[in-house]
């Protein structure tokens, strides 16, 4: 199955039309995500079970031949609407003032993003 992926990309990458190799490596990339969205499935499933047996034999933390697995501890996460601050910041110099130290900018690059064709 990975051989065939890569083949056809082998294939692709010797194409003279940009448009055709385009096509399948972006076919490639669907394949391949439609296999890791069942394999994650598959994890899902184990991730269940485990977690049945944990529950069941009241313990959380697992070592097996396998793998090493458990529970971590509870936490807290804090998020802050950032549109919204950013229009606070804009309509207020004082809360520009009591914000602007906390707060840190940075630039991402854009992704490729590939989709499926719709219809």
């Amino acid at each position: 199955m990975l051989d065939d992926l890569r083949a056809t990309l082998a294939r692709a990458e010797q194409l003279q039309d940009p448009d055709a190799a385009l096509d399948l490596a972006i076919g490639v990339y669907q394949h391949a995500a439609g296999l890791i969205a069942l394999l994650e499935e598959v994890q899902a499933e184990a991730k269940t079970l485990i977690t049945e047996v944990f529950t069941e034999l009241a313990i959380t933390e697992a070592d097996t031949p396998s793998g090493h697995c458990y529970v971590t501890r509870p936490s807290v996460q804090v998020r802050y609407d950032s549109k919204a601050l950013e229009r606070l910041i804009a309509e207020s110099e004082q809360a520009r003032a009591l914000l602007e130290p906390y707060r840190k900018v940075s630039e991402r690059a854009g992704v490729l993003t590939i989709r499926r064709r719709k219809g």
